[in-house]
């Protein structure tokens, strides 16, 4: 059920079951590490729907129960068809899994079958005795289905002689602003790392646009969201009130419930600066994976015969996925126009932050948070602090302005179709 008593309809159901999945993992992963962080809920729970196809038993029962799939594979697969159908052919958002197995084993066709047609992916055989030919045949894979943004999901020393079967995940998104930022209108600006360091950082200015915002009291933050060009998709950030708060915010991952907060916002016109950011990854989640209650995946007990006659484990399971949020949009330039008049903006997203990319819907294609916005790769620190708290750039360290206008969501017809919440028509 979502915030206020309102009742999740058929198409929220099986997407909040994968956000909730994807904060387990999260959780798991990054704990209260200090840095940039991504991961792609949706693509993680699809990526675990194939492997289900093939368990069997106490292997299939557990996949059952952490994902909270139908016991009957043929209702389950339908269920993630009903989830990505939409996407299989759009050009902005590519979520990709594919299983690998050992050659000389045989897949049962059933199997396969459902796997083609539900998930449209295709299990394959690879030769895992030879470690780097596997990988750069994997990563080659890869490359070409994200247009070269993630190259190097798998590394050769992450497989080796005894691996059985793998999965492996990416998601990439390229979409544009419905409103985009003008790149004149880019300047630096501080952003505060802690509380007495920032750093000079990219900011995007936007002028007055209409968005979606709303103070979460309770939570002692702000939210914030703007659209893209697609209706379907949008990005929400979520802002602590103070620096010091971010770690109040961070800890409470695991139990945010994006789909509420999301239905809380408001309409308005704001003036925003928004940093511009890159983040990349690549994981393997098998400890994380083992700690939410699939261990049995990974054990020699563990049960794939709807896959295969041989006996075989889960090895591990890696996922791969980049953002980079531009003035045009993600990955996406944008172009020079009017500079903007008004300097002093309503919201400034000028200190560490949450992001989430989701659907109307509420897929969660990825999401994770922002220590530093000139960190790209979240393993990688070294950024010089050049700033100090007596200037932020606008010759204040911010607190947020209160934004000067509000407008209804049936005073502004531009967005009378964006309803957040209402059923989605199934695909």
């Amino acid at each position: 059920m979502g915030f206020g008593g309102r009742e999740d309809g058929p198409s929220v159901i099986p997407n909040r079951k994968a956000m909730k999945f994807g904060m387990k993992v999260y959780k798991q992963l990054f704990g209260a590490k200090n840095k940039n962080t991504i991961i792609s809920p949706l693509a993680l729970y699809y990526g675990l729907g194939v492997v289900y196809m093939g368990a069997s038993g106490e292997t299939k029962n557990l996949l059952k129960a952490v994902l909270d799939l139908p016991y009957q594979k043929q209702e389950a697969a339908r269920v993630f068809w009903r989830m990505i159908c939409k996407y299989i052919d759009m050009p902005e958002l590519v979520t990709i899994n594919r299983i690998y197995y050992k050659t000389g084993m045989t897949i049962k066709k059933d199997t396969k079958y459902l796997i083609k047609k539900f998930f449209r992916t295709d299990p394959r055989p690879i030769n895992f005795s030879k470690p780097t030919i596997a990988a750069e045949k994997i990563n080659k894979w890869f490359d070409s289905q994200t247009n070269g943004k993630i190259t190097d999901v798998v590394i050769p020393n992450q497989i080796g002689t005894s691996t059985s079967m793998i999965s492996v995940c990416a998601c990439t998104l390229r979409c544009f602003w419905k409103h985009p930022f003008r790149k004149n209108n880019t300047k630096d600006a501080n952003f505060w790392i802690a509380e007495e360091q920032s750093a000079k950082v990219p900011m995007m200015f936007s002028g007055r646009i209409p968005l979606l915002f709303h103070k979460y009291d309770e939570l002692e933050c702000k939210g914030l969201e703007l659209h893209f060009e697609n209706d379907d998709l949008t990005m929400f950030f979520l802002v602590p009130d103070r620096w010091d708060e971010f770690a109040f915010i961070h800890e409470r991952i695991g139990e945010m419930d994006l789909i509420s907060l999301r239905r809380r916002m408001q309409l308005s016109n704001m003036n925003v600066a928004v940093p511009r950011f890159r983040v990349k990854g690549s994981f393997a989640i098998k400890s994380a994976l083992q700690k939410i209650g699939l261990d049995n995946l990974f054990a020699n007990s563990a049960d794939f015969s709807d896959f295969t006659q041989d006996r075989i484990k889960l090895d591990d399971v890696y996922y791969a996925a980049v953002i980079d949020v531009k003035e045009g949009g993600i990955d996406a330039d944008g172009i020079d126009g009017e500079t903007t008049t008004d300097s002093t903006p309503d919201f400034i997203i000028d200190r560490p932050f949450i992001y989430a990319l989701m659907s109307k819907k509420y897929r969660l294609f990825s999401f994770g948070y922002i220590v530093n916005p000139l960190d790209v790769v979240p393993e990688e620190r070294g950024n010089k602090f050049v700033r100090t708290k007596e200037d932020d750039g606008f010759g204040q360290h911010s607190e947020f302005s209160e934004y000067s206008r509000s407008t209804s969501r049936s005073e502004y017809s531009e967005y009378s179709d964006y309803s957040i919440g209402d059923e989605e028509s199934r695909t």
